[in-house]
């Protein structure tokens, strides 16, 4: 009876939210992409710098910039790559948020703001992070992985539809 008293405390304890207060968040990251409609001969490498702002512990607004690479197979022995930058909009829900770690599911969209005449393009992503829990003041790293399509405004860039994975860390 005292294990199962017990354990019923942990759980309820382990599915309190973090106490976190309002505030600026930063998260930075690494992602690799690759196409699933079709499109084998790229592969697509990003920088991006989520600025944010955590209306509670469970909701943040971010403004997403996004430097994104995309490395094409070699024809005839020679590579060629095509590079953009993008700016967008975000909103991240928290489903878990405890002293220990955190679960978030964040959807994102925006445009490019420069790159060549192939490569101008908007974006929308859904994506899952799963990282350790930073508290006010501090750093947590996460891993995440998620849909990304991006469709071409002009140009002769196809429409690309992503399957990702990302590494970065949060700063609050």
């Amino acid at each position: 009876m005292i294990v199962m008293l017990l354990a019923v405390a942990v759980t309820a304890h382990a599915q309190e939210p973090a106490k976190q207060s309002k505030g600026f968040v930063t998260m930075s990251q690494l992602s690799v992409a690759a196409p699933i409609n079709g499109h084998s001969e790229v592969s697509l490498l990003g920088l991006e710098e989520n600025f944010g702002y955590a209306f509670n512990s469970r909701w943040t607004a971010y403004l997403p910039i996004t430097y994104t690479l995309a490395l094409f197979d070699k024809k005839e022995g020679v590579g060629r790559y095509e590079d953009t930058g993008s700016i967008g909009l975000g909103v991240g829900f928290h489903a878990i948020h405890n002293e220990r770690e955190r679960l978030e599911v964040i959807a994102k969209g925006g445009g490019g703001f420069f790159g060549g005449d192939d490569w101008q393009s908007t974006y929308c992503d859904l994506g899952v992070n799963y990282g350790t829990s930073a508290s006010r003041g501090s750093m947590g790293a996460y891993v995440g992985a998620g849909v990304r399509y991006i469709g071409k405004t002009k140009g002769n860039m196809g429409n690309y539809c992503c399957l990702y994975i990302t590494v970065g860390m949060r700063f609050n």
